[in-house]
């Protein structure tokens, strides 16, 4: 297991890690000199610093870190996990059971459509679990403009048209608008039963994740989110835990890859675990 990952995704080379607990009350003494104590339970805050990245590489992981994007667990209904509503073309609702995390799904009738106004722009990465009423097993996708989708976990598994979101070019590079979309096939050739389609743990980034995110995505066993809280797993947790994120101040380096000088970041962060 890797020390620290967030919604399943590893942070490697990490320095500095600090526990620090926060009590929800407080412990004192009375006049009388007594120590009492109205604590109810104590929730902890991580912190720590990475070592040098490449900016790029920092970029993400800042954006990762601060749970930047949006998401969806369809337990109870369409609107993500930061207050979007969904524009609904045909017939879609979420149900209950079936689904591969949580209690509910999203179920869209053969043609509906679904979207949402994310706003994303040149830069992002949509992914999903998904499967026809039909099919025995959920398969994963991650989507990334101008590349063919990740599925279950392999790179380039599959052409971008494959998949169930709808873009605004050939290539899949944009969104009309931003939106995110979702359309369920109707008939040949990729639903020839003509059945529903089932959806869940929807997210939608305004980052292109690396190709390192991919497998250990798709093997993460829970959902990802709901952003911008993360589900920490990891040898330096105490236990899994919900947490809020925020990335901190950095400082540069410069750092040399072979003849070249490349400008790189090491910047501190902490985690909020979320009260249960």
């Amino acid at each position: 297991m890797a020390f620290l990952a967030l919604s399943g995704i590893p942070l490697m080379c990490l320095k500095s890690w600090r526990y620090q607990p926060t009590l929800m009350g407080t412990k004192a003494r009375a006049f009388s000199g007594f120590p009492y104590s109205s604590v109810r339970k104590t929730l902890m805050t991580y912190s720590a610093e990475t070592a040098p990245l490449k900016l790029a590489d920092a970029a993400l992981l800042r954006a990762l870190i601060n749970g930047d994007g949006d998401s969806w667990s369809f337990d109870s209904s369409t609107v993500s996990s930061r207050g979007l509503l969904a524009t609904v073309t045909g017939t879609a609702a979420v149900e209950a059971g079936s689904a591969k995390f949580g209690t509910g799904q999203l179920k869209m009738q053969p043609g509906a459509a679904v979207s949402w106004a994310t706003g994303l722009g040149a830069e992002w990465t949509v992914a999903y679990w998904a499967k026809l009423t039909t099919a025995s097993a959920w398969t994963h996708y991650i989507h990334r403009p101008g590349r063919f989708i990740a599925r279950n976990g392999v790179l380039n598994a599959a052409t971008p048209n494959s998949g169930f979101i709808v873009a605004s070019d050939g290539t899949y590079a944009a969104f009309t608008g931003g939106a995110v979309k979702l359309q369920a096939p109707s008939g040949f050739p990729n639903n020839p039963s003509n059945v529903p389609l089932q959806v869940d743990d929807l997210v939608a980034l305004p980052y292109v994740i690396p190709d390192v995110w991919v497998a250990p995505w798709y093997a993460s066993t829970a959902a990802f989110g709901p952003l911008p809280h993360h589900r920490a797993t990891g040898d330096g947790l105490h236990k899994p835990a919900r947490v809020l994120g925020t990335a901190k101040d950095g400082d540069a380096v410069e750092l040399w890859e072979g003849s070249t000088r490349v400008v790189a970041e090491s910047f501190a962060f902490e985690l909020m675990e979320v009260p249960a």
